[in-house]
This record gives C-alpha cells, sequence and structure tokens, in this order.
C-alpha cells in the first residue's frame, strides 16, 4: 500500500450487481502549522495554518507555505521543525509541526497580527483576503522568456505527469503538480488531496534544495488554476504554468500581470493560450531547442 492511502471496505454497484470489496481510498489530515519566534528568553507561539492535507512530505509543505506567505526567504531561515501530536478526537486525528524561527525575525510584527490561515484541501489559504495577496509582489518576478518550448513536447506533459502520480493511479482522489525541464523532462512530482498543498510541497522542496528561482521550468497542474496556484508559481519565478483544467479570470489577470505565461485545457494535440505566447514554439519536434 503506498504511503498517502488507506484501505477500506466499500460496496461496488454495477449495473444491477453489488458486491463488497476492499480498495484505497486517498489520505486527508489536518496539519497544524505552529511557530516559535521572537527574543531568547520571551519566546512566543502562535499557529500559522491548520491544512488538510495528504500526510506526506509536510517539511517541504510548510517551508513552501512560509515561502509563498511571503515569511521566509530561504530554508536557512528556519532554525528546526520537529512533530507534536495534536490533541484531535477521532477521526481527525492530526499533528502538529512546530518551526522556530531566529530571534530578531523581520516577520515577527506580522505573526503579531494573529492572522490564522485556515486552508481545507479545496480553497487552499482560506484566512488570507484576495486583496491581501493582490497586493504582494513576488519573490522572483520573471523578467525573460525562458522557459521556449516547441508544442509537440508541450502536448507530452499531461500524460506524462499522469504516469507519475503513483497516489492518484491507486485512488483517484488526488491533485498533482508537476516541474518539467524545456525539454521536457518530469523533475519533480507531488500530490495531495489539495492543488495548493501539491503546489506547496513542491517549491518548498526546491526552496531546500537551493533550486528556486524556477524560470527555467514548467509548471504542470493537474486540475483548474486560480489566482492563488498563480501567485505561488510567480513567487518561485515559474513562467510558464500548464494546466489540464481551465484557469479563472484572476488568474489569467495575474499570469498577465506577473509575465507568466498560461496554458489550459492541455490535451494530447490541443490547449489554450492566454497570456504572454512568446513561450510556445511554432517548430516542429525535431526544431525544438
Amino acid at each position: 500500500m503506498l504511503k498517502g492511502s488507506q484501505k477500506i471496505w466499500l460496496h461496488k454497484v454495477r449495473a444491477a450487481e453489488q458486491s463488497a470489496c476492499e480498495d484505497l481510498i486517498a489520505r486527508e489530515a489536518p496539519l497544524e502549522i505552529r511557530l516559535r519566534y521572537g527574543p531568547k528568553n520571551q519566546r512566543r507561539e502562535r499557529t500559522l495554518a491548520i491544512l488538510m492535507r495528504t500526510p506526506g512530505e509536510d517539511e517541504a509543505l510548510a517551508l513552501g507555505l512560509l515561502f509563498t506567505e511571503q515569511l521566509i526567504d530561504s530554508a536557512s531561515q528556519v532554525l528546526s521543525m520537529r512533530y507534536e501530536e495534536a490533541r484531535r478526537r477521532a477521526p481527525l486525528q492530526g499533528q502538529r509541526l512546530l518551526i522556530d524561527l531566529p530571534a530578531g525575525h523581520r516577520t515577527e510584527a506580522l505573526l503579531e497580527e494573529e492572522r490564522l490561515i485556515a486552508g481545507n484541501s479545496a480553497c487552499g489559504i482560506c484566512g488570507a483576503t484576495l486583496m491581501e495577496q493582490l497586493e504582494r509582489q513576488p519573490g522572483y518576478l520573471n523578467l525573460r522568456d525562458e522557459p521556449r518550448i516547441g508544442r509537440e513536447r508541450l502536448f507530452s506533459l499531461p500524460e506524462k505527469l499522469q504516469q507519475a502520480q503513483e497516489l492518484f493511479g491507486c485512488t483517484g482522489g488526488l491533485h498533482a503538480a508537476g516541474l518539467f525541464s524545456a525539454s521536457a523532462k518530469l523533475l519533480l512530482r507531488f500530490e495531495d488531496v489539495g492543488r495548493h498543498n501539491a503546489l506547496d510541497k513542491l517549491i518548498g522542496h526546491a526552496l531546500r534544495r537551493q533550486m528556486l528561482p524556477l524560470n527555467r521550468h514548467i509548471l504542470m497542474l493537474s486540475g483548474r488554476i486560480s489566482f492563488e496556484l498563480v501567485q505561488k508559481a510567480a513567487m518561485a519565478g515559474i513562467g510558464l504554468i500548464c494546466a489540464i483544467g481551465a484557469p479563472s479570470s484572476a488568474a489569467v489577470e495575474a499570469a498577465d500581470n506577473y509575465g507568466i505565461t498560461l496554458v489550459g485545457f492541455l490535451k494530447k494535440k490541443s490547449f489554450n493560450l492566454y497570456t504572454h505566447t512568446q513561450r510556445i514554439l511554432h517548430a516542429p519536434p525535431d526544431k525544438e531547442q
């Protein structure tokens, strides 16, 4: 059984037949992200976020969230992370991840605002207002025309991402965020019940490996494109976002403002191109870079 899934008994109904069988479903459980900060003799704690996520890669998820919320600039600004058991009643037995920030950290004033980010697996950062996010400037503005990719290579991305989705393959219940090179090679892939969590895990992992900015890479998403996903991608410097689903109006506007190429409804032989078309090449496959 793959990590991030669990076995259950269910009844399958096919036309007039019904049978009991064992099956796999995606795990979903709460993670409380709690920060410790302040002077050495006056350390304080507060809950930053309570996220419904698929267990696994929690540290990458936390790093990605801290970075895209502009609370840290690098993984080195986190002193330590450790788990504490959160007291919750079944079935929502979760964990708490306690993160130590250095004394005098520049975000202490922001933390004192007592803003709680309450994220579920569908909405992303529900505790933050859209207006607050619209006022943010991405950590890495993508001002160049990289990456550039031909249509044929672009057409191959959805199938490559789907083939790498092990948990989706056995549960059918997870989203994915994949990072590709300009030659359409899959470099990173993360799955989660939440679209935003999958992307935060990817960005957090890249932050930990000192890969940012990701301005030479392509982001492939398994679902639709929301404003928050564009904003997170912009924070990491990603200049080309592709998705199987549709973008929202706010996502298109944000991509246009940030200089990001936005591709939606990407299939084997078709896609919609919404913004900054210069990154998509018209050359045949043998002349792609």
